[in-house]
């Protein structure tokens, strides 16, 4: 098998071709790699690499100290009211415009308080009544329940 000279030249010219897409590529990862090492503002890539670390070690210590933050604030938050609800109602039938109120205050343990303010026309009472479990060792009134069953609905 021979081969003329015409084959000679497009393996020729293909290899120049393929030589040039080559060196033109070899060149452009160079460039990208020079202007990665370069980095934005001068640094280098072992500044950059640097930086982030140090950020990465302000951020653990973010992080731990939010970690001690919410573990002190958890107990308080278990403590706090979570739960509230009131009921209007008139006392006495004399007084109109449900001026006297049971309201419940209550935590996620739906420990808490419960006020009632009884109005009327010459007096105003209040009372308080301790809850453990949204329950009292005191009698409770219909509208102090009611006042119990809305905070916790």
């Amino acid at each position: 098998m021979t081969f003329s000279g015409n084959y000679f030249l497009y393996i020729a010219v293909a290899a120049i071709i393929l030589s040039l897409a080559a060196l033109i590529w070899t060149m452009s990862f160079e460039w990208r790699l020079k202007r990665l090492f370069r980095g934005s503002g001068g640094a280098d890539l072992k500044g950059v690499l640097t930086e982030q670390q140090r950020k990465m070690e302000q951020a653990d210590v973010s992080i731990s100290n939010i970690k001690k933050y919410l573990e002190g604030a958890e107990p308080r938050l278990r403590r706090s009211v979570k739960y509230v609800g009131v009921v209007r109602f008139n006392s006495f039938a004399d007084v109109g415009g449900n001026q006297s109120f049971a309201a419940a205050f209550l935590d996620e343990h739906h420990n808490g308080i419960v006020f009632s303010s009884l109005y009327g026309r010459d007096t105003n009472r209040v009372y308080a009544k301790p809850l453990e479990n949204g329950k009292s060792q005191y009698a409770l009134t219909d509208e102090e329940k009611e006042a119990i069953s809305k905070a916790l609905s």
